[in-house]
């Protein structure tokens, strides 16, 4: 019988596979982190507000003020029109002072602020229709949740509330 087999050198070692597997799967390894480390670096930083470390710094400050608000025992009511994304609505909100009195004469300025998109926030400017009731205008461009941050100016001193709101699609006619 013949063996038709080309006799091996004992010299030559052949590449083994499963080293083959692994350098190749490192390679891939470091391919995708390389490619998620650009992509990290290069898009959006999620950094939407502005001296961000100022303000977290002056956090407890912030939390002290609140509490001087709370004490103050100035209620807060709102409610709004149904709002829809691009179409303007309205927002309505009740001040009253620890008695049940309307608190009247005073500034309501604000923001319609979008947590998730930066450069869509929308200004609030409440006027008094009567006895304590504000009213403000609004047309957001997105659908979503939205907080309302207000600053009430008036003879009781500088107040801020937020409230969170929501803003649905537009409904499809058919």
């Amino acid at each position: 019988m013949s063996d038709n087999r080309v006799p091996r050198d004992p010299h030559k070692q052949r590449l083994n596979p499963w080293l083959l597997g692994i350098i190749i799967s490192f390679i891939v390894v470091l391919g995708v982190n390389a490619v998620m480390i650009y992509q990290s670096v290069h898009t959006f930083s999620g950094v939407t507000t502005a001296n961000h470390y100022e303000q977290g710094k002056a956090f407890n400050t912030l939390l002290a003020e609140r509490q001087k608000q709370k004490d103050l025992g100035i209620s807060v009511s709102y409610s709004d029109s149904g709002l829809l994304k691009g179409e303007m609505g309205t927002i309505r909100l009740s001040f009253r002072d620890p008695g049940g009195n309307p608190l009247t004469g005073i500034k309501v300025t604000g923001l319609l602020y979008r947590n998730a998109h930066a450069g869509v926030d929308q200004p609030v400017t409440a006027v008094e229709t009567g006895s304590g009731n504000y009213e403000a205008r609004v047309t957001p461009p997105e659908a979503g949740l939205w907080e309302m941050r207000l600053d009430v100016t008036g003879r009781m001193g500088p107040l801020h509330f937020n409230q969170p709101i929501t803003v649905g699609e537009k409904k499809r006619e058919l």
